[in-house]
């Protein structure tokens, strides 16, 4: 990859620039610039093969940057890109250290091979771009006293090289289009009449420069006298040529089968050698496959692991079908007999309570304090006063006995009203007892109705259980079966002929690896065979497909003649101008005769 630096004022230059040498994939423009001193540092931080520097617009100062390139980074080589062809220009790049002077008008090509050039290190005179391309030192400062260190380093290479250069260069029209500095005008003159041993070095760098030319010249013109075409034939001539003409070609198959291997495998046992001739379906080969053992014990292992997976889910489906018909059975108990038993009992409670209540509401014999009595008290203590009153208004009982029977009036009349008092205490009380019992028999009965819903839910979550336990069983059951449906791989596979013919190739060996399409033999049907024969362009009209032809295959008493017919014919000639041709014949006996040649004479149509 020639990695080159664009140094151009102008931006869209450096892009057209960039776009002709980017899309070839061995030049890469890594950077571009327009100052001289950027284009400075850009050398020095990326090291690049090639700068293509503007002297037009640069003047000077590219100069001078040429030279500090080219002192800096040595291996950076610099190439100038100009559209002026004055001597000074040229002179003084190539005198800062630049490998070459490049036209503006030179083309893509031409650009891209002189970076190219000069990236592999030729010098000025090693391009091979004489004509756009100005990579020379003046002629007169080879021979000048005031050369300078680089057009030396030219000269010696020059010197060296003359065979070289002279090859590189002899495609080109002119070499002598040196441009000479004017003030060494004067100075070569005067010096060409005295020849130096570095001009005769380049007058015989001229001289071979030109044999390369001539000998060019010649190879192109006899080649091209050679490949003149010959005077087209008539349909007779060519017919007539070929009926007279016989023609060589090497037996071949009609067709040929190869059979390749479908699995990677080792050759375990070989039944056919090379010539035997095999029928349809008759075993080949051996082949045992490695992982084959592995494989089918790997697929017992998973049989072996399904069918335990299978028995414990088999396992937890019955355990939880068995809390399932627990649980039913205990909400079925519960349904017929506590949840009745429960309300008989809670009914029993209320019966007890409201029967302890009419008991307690009859007074016993000692007790005084019922309503009626102290009532009945009161009222007799109100007529025994009202008695009195009467008795003692008319004097017939003292006050003494007023005021006890009136005191006595009191102490019932308080009676009476303490009983009236216990009575509606003792009814409010029975009317609390009531409700509370009541309370207590609703209690009793929805704690039995709580403890019947949550047996109902347990239930459902062990049926819950159940399914899942069954759901799993079955889905194991399903992979059971796949894997004992599975094919069991083979450890041993029979190769068997799939066409009949003839053994032509057998590339394995018994104990081989071989892997998936690596061919195993290769079989060749003889009962139709082919030869091919080159027959030159001006004949080859002359031919069609399915014409008949002799085939004559060996000499003397041992040869054997059959009939063939063009079965192809290559539209298009080879180098050479020759069509392949390819003749069919029949070979009824199975005779080994491929690789044999024959003779071939074509008949009329």
């Amino acid at each position: 990859m020639v990695r080159i630096l664009l140094v151009n004022e102008q931006q869209y230059i450096r892009r057209y620039l960039q776009s002709l040498l980017d899309p070839d994939l061995d030049l890469e423009v890594i950077a571009t610039t327009q100052k001289v001193k950027d284009a400075i540092k850009q050398v020095e931080n990326f090291q690049p093969d090639i700068v293509l520097m503007d002297i037009d617009i640069l003047d000077i100062d590219g100069v001078k940057a040429t030279k500090t390139i080219c002192q800096r980074c040595p291996h950076t080589k610099v190439l100038v890109l100009s559209s002026n062809d004055r001597d000074e220009y040229i002179h003084q790049s190539l005198d800062a250290g630049a490998m070459g002077y490049l036209l503006k008008d030179v083309s893509v090509e031409e650009l891209r091979e002189a970076i190219r050039f000069v990236c592999q290190g030729y010098s000025e005179l090693e391009s091979s771009l004489l004509e756009k391309t100005i990579l020379k030192v003046p002629a007169s400062a080879l021979v000048s006293a005031n050369v300078t260190d680089r057009t030396s380093h030219v000269k010696t290479l020059v010197e060296e090289n003359p065979v070289k250069l002279s090859a590189r260069k002899s495609d080109f029209k002119l070499f002598g289009k040196l441009i000479t500095h004017p003030s060494l005008k004067k100075e070569g003159s005067s010096q060409s009449e005295q020849p130096h041993t570095k001009q005769i070095a380049w007058y015989q760098l001229l001289i071979l420069l030109i044999i390369a030319v001539s000998c060019t010249v010649g190879i192109y013109v006899i080649r091209q006298v050679l490949r003149k075409p010959l005077p087209a034939l008539n349909y007779l001539q060519q017919n007539s040529t070929l009926l007279g003409t016989e023609f060589t070609g090497k037996v071949k198959p009609a067709q040929t089968l190869k059979i390749a291997a479908s699995d990677p495998s080792v050759v375990e046992k070989i039944n056919i050698h090379i010539g035997d001739k095999v029928r349809l379906g008759q075993p080949l080969l051996v082949l045992k496959n490695p992982d084959g053992d592995r494989e089918i014990q790997q697929l017992w292992q998973q049989r072996q692991s399904v069918l335990q997976q299978e028995q414990a889910a088999l396992q937890q489906q019955q355990a939880a079908q068995q809390q399932v018909f627990i649980w039913e059975q205990k909400i079925n108990e519960s349904d017929r007999q506590e949840t009745p038993l429960a309300t008989k009992i809670a009914d029993a409670d209320l019966d007890v309570a409201l029967n302890q209540t009419q008991a307690d509401k009859l007074p016993l014999p000692q007790r005084q304090d019922s309503v009626e009595r102290t009532k009945a008290i009161y009222e007799r203590s109100q007529s025994r006063v009202r008695r009195f009153q009467q008795l003692y208004q008319q004097g017939a009982i003292a006050k003494d006995q007023l005021e006890q029977a009136e005191a006595d009036l009191k102490v019932a009349k308080a009676d009476y009203q303490v009983a009236q008092t216990a009575a509606v205490t003792a009814k409010n009380l029975e009317i609390a007892k009531q409700q509370k019992f009541q309370l207590q028999r609703q209690v009793s009965l929805k704690q039995q109705q709580s403890k019947q819903q949550e047996l109902k839910a347990q239930l459902q979550n062990l049926r819950l259980e159940y399914q899942q336990a069954t759901e799993r069983l079955n889905l194991i059951r399903k992979q059971s079966t796949q894997l004992l449906q599975r094919q069991t791989p083979s450890v041993n596979t029979i190769v068997r002929s799939t066409s009949a013919g003839v053994v032509v190739q057998l590339p394995v060996k018994i104990g081989d690896q071989i892997f998936t399409g690596n061919p195993l033999l290769e079989l060749a049907q003889l009962k139709y065979l082919n030869v091919e024969v080159l027959v030159n362009a001006r004949l080859i009209n002359a031919l069609r497909r399915g014409q008949k032809a002799t085939v004559q295959v060996g000499t003397g008493e041992a040869a054997q003649k059959f009939d063939g017919k063009i079965v192809t014919i290559n539209p298009l000639p080879s180098e050479d101008m020759s069509h392949t041709v390819e003749i069919q014949f029949e070979n009824p006996t199975d005779a080994l005769l491929v690789g044999q040649m024959a003779a071939i004479r074509f008949l009329p149509e």
